[in-house]
């Protein structure tokens, strides 16, 4: 039961719709699972069984998908849109398959994101256990030093809250006139974890860009724009996460 994943995480990562739309189909007695009714969210559920959504079975066996988008600032990290803020459906390819983001930026924050029909990966991606790095570039106002107690506190691992976060790797990379650009690794995504970090240290985040996540580095890519993974970036990911990859 080790790749046992909840229906209703299953029928989002699918794309079948929305959390509020799954939620609805299964209590309507919409969803069938080896021909019986389901009506909990929770219901594990495991590749093999037989799922149908609606009249419709749903595919387990998938050719996978991963995009590389540049997630541009003030937009949501779900496919629509939500209370006039913008999501980020409207920036895939008209062809692309169903896919759905791995993780989060919030709304305020840009760059490296992936997304993928691949839930299994997606999962590894973001458990603590498989240790996924992502490094981060921050513009923190005022000039800093290595020697930073801020600094040196986000390295030793801090606790901010009653939420401990790991040690990070920080450098200093770039001084502007009035902000220092900061290059942070982390190899956990807690929720909003480098923004309450810096808060804690007194820091002010001018901006926040993703640069990186695991071997996938966001490079050129403009802000708004999708690419799909290249064989050679597939293969390394999914090595990262020690799930097999076959090419053509």
């Amino acid at each position: 039961m080790s790749d046992a994943i909840p229906l209703q995480k299953l029928l989002q990562r699918r794309g079948v719709g929305t959390k509020r739309t799954v939620q609805q189909l299964i209590q309507s007695g919409l969803v069938w699972v080896d021909g019986n009714a389901i009506t909990r969210f929770a219901e594990p559920v495991t590749p093999g069984q037989a799922v149908v959504v609606d009249g419709e079975p749903l595919v387990w066996e998938i050719t996978p998908v991963v995009f590389l988008m540049n997630k541009p600032k003030k937009h949501l990290t779900q496919l629509d849109g939500m209370n006039e803020r913008p999501g980020l459906g409207q920036y895939l390819p008209e062809d692309s398959p169903k896919v759905f983001p791995v993780g989060r930026l919030d709304y305020n924050s840009e760059g490296a994101l992936l997304l993928t029909n691949d839930g299994l990966l997606a999962r590894r991606i973001l458990h603590p256990d498989w240790s996924v790095s992502k490094r981060y570039g921050l513009k923190i106002r005022g000039h800093l030093q290595e020697d930073d107690p801020g600094l040196q506190r986000m390295r030793d691992g801090m606790t901010v809250e009653e939420q401990s976060y790991l040690p990070a790797t920080v450098q200093i990379v770039a001084y502007r006139t009035r902000a220092t650009w900061v290059e942070v690794t982390i190899r956990e995504g807690k929720n909003r974890q480098l923004r309450r970090m810096c808060a804690a240290n007194r820091h002010q985040i001018v901006k926040l860009r993703r640069l990186s996540i695991g071997p996938i580095l966001l490079g050129d890519l403009n802000p708004r724009c999708v690419r799909p993974l290249s064989e050679s970036e597939m293969v390394a990911l999914y090595q990262t996460v020690q799930l097999p990859f076959t090419t053509a």
